[in-house]
């Protein structure tokens, strides 16, 4: 279990740190996070939302979508990034 937690942070601060680099090539300093309807990604998304808080950076959150709609949102813009599993993107 613990492993299984010490290589969720990794990957998150990885996808974060790419999400940083990203945004600041492009000089946006607000960044929209959304989540999908279920408690884990509630609880992902949250602690991505207060990372990137700490980095200096605002930060909108768009919480309660379902699969397509988050997958939408990302594709035209509405959100810059959430979490979700590799396989069901």
């Amino acid at each position: 279990m613990n492993t299984e937690v010490s290589k969720l942070k990794r990957l998150l601060i990885v996808a974060l740190l790419i999400v940083v680099v990203t945004t600041l090539s492009f000089g946006q300093t607000r960044l929209n996070v959304g989540a999908k309807n279920f408690t884990e990604q509630y609880i992902v998304s949250s602690m991505i939302s207060q990372l990137l808080r700490d980095a200096g950076f605002r930060v909108t959150e768009s919480f309660g979508m379902s699969s397509f709609v988050a997958r939408s949102a990302l594709e035209t813009g509405q959100i810059d990034l959430y979490a979700d599993y590799t396989g069901t993107a």
